[in-house]
């Protein structure tokens, strides 16, 4: 008997849990450093552009312009509520002003890519500058913002692969010895780890098709007595369940999706399932196993806040960084086939 079970994930105004796993072990990038940065990154410029984007909302910036590798991204306002609302759940302050208040540092983000080598081995010479709007900061306005980006995009570049799953679901073929063509029994209960491809914005889930498809891409080889049933790399398929953008009186938004599947190397596709997590308010509904992701409550603190200010405040969207790891597991046994 198949059984039907399924990681859900709700994610509600830019909380947090502790159940994921944030990209390169970071929960919230730490706003210090330099206002530009120079960096050669082992990886190939398009790979690292795909990852700059997926980076840039996680510092509050939007893509404004694009040249072939070569770019600029303004401050967000939505985002910076996103990003303010993050480091507060995490217990590590504002970065400036309050997450209602117009950012400190309002800016520009300038990008350059360029194919390079160091020691031998091909990559991106990775440039980045941050300019601050003078008409539009105050006096405690910071620039030191171009490390951040950085560090995340340098983590992008390692976790995650630069091929496109949804092109090779099986994942990338590698050089190993080919090995005898055998079956393997791969019981129920195995662990995948998963990243997230994209970053997700509650803001612009309405403007995609639901309930479509959200990639995500196998984080480590899984073996089974020693053999690789599903290639890091593979894809790993997520759908959208609900969404809600905020609202303008405090009501925050809101991600719902489940964890479905991921391809074997042999192309076949296997249910996912998601381990009980009873200490977040987890609960078995309708067969399904339940993991649900909620901390904070930022749309009470909102009202509270407009209680006091006696206008309205607007909700606070619900993110997810690109990157972002989960765990699940295979939801029955199954065959897989290996070797040529």
């Amino acid at each position: 008997m198949v059984k039907c079970q399924f990681l859900l994930l709700l994610v509600a105004g830019a909380t947090l849990s502790i159940a994921q796993t944030a990209p390169c072990g970071r929960n919230v990038v730490a706003f210090s450093g330099s206002s530009k940065e120079d960096r050669f990154l082992p990886a190939p410029a398009e790979h690292v552009k795909a990852c700059v984007l997926r980076a840039l909302p996680v510092v509050a910036s939007r893509l404004s312009k694009e040249n072939g590798l070569s770019l600029e991204a303004k401050t967000d306002m939505a985002l910076w509520r996103s990003v303010q609302q993050r480091r507060e759940d995490s217990g590590v302050g504002m970065w400036g002003r309050s997450k209602y208040a117009r950012p400190a540092g309002m800016g520009t983000f300038y990008v350059s890519m360029e194919p390079s080598s160091e020691d031998n081995i091909a990559g991106t010479r990775l440039r980045i500058e941050f300019r601050i709007s003078r008409m539009r900061s105050t006096a405690a306005a910071t620039s030191a913002v171009a490390t951040p980006l950085m560090e995340e995009v340098a983590c992008l570049t390692q976790i995650l692969t630069p091929g496109d799953p949804l092109k090779s679901p099986r994942g990338p073929e590698t050089d190993a010895a080919p090995v005898e063509a055998t079956t393997v029994n791969v019981p129920e209960g195995v662990t995948v780890k998963l990243l997230l491809r994209e970053f997700l914005y509650s803001r612009e889930i309405k403007k995609q098709q639901m309930p479509g498809p959200i990639p995500f891409e196998v984080a480590e080889n899984v073996k089974v007595d020693g053999a690789t049933v599903i290639r890091r790399g593979a894809l790993g398929i997520g759908r959208f369940i609900s969404t809600k953008a905020a609202g303008g009186r405090g009501q925050s938004g809101e991600l719902q999706f489940v964890l479905e599947e991921v391809t074997a190397v042999d192309g076949q596709k296997l249910g996912l399932a998601g381990a009980m997590d009873r200490s977040r308010g987890s609960r078995v509904d309708l067969g399904f196993r339940v993991e649900q992701y909620v901390i904070v409550n930022s749309e009470q603190a909102a009202r509270d806040r407009m209680a006091k200010v006696g206008f309205p405040i607007p909700g606070i969207e619900a993110v997810a960084r690109a990157g972002t790891g989960y765990e699940a597991q295979i939801a029955v046994d199954s065959r897989v086939q290996i070797g040529r």
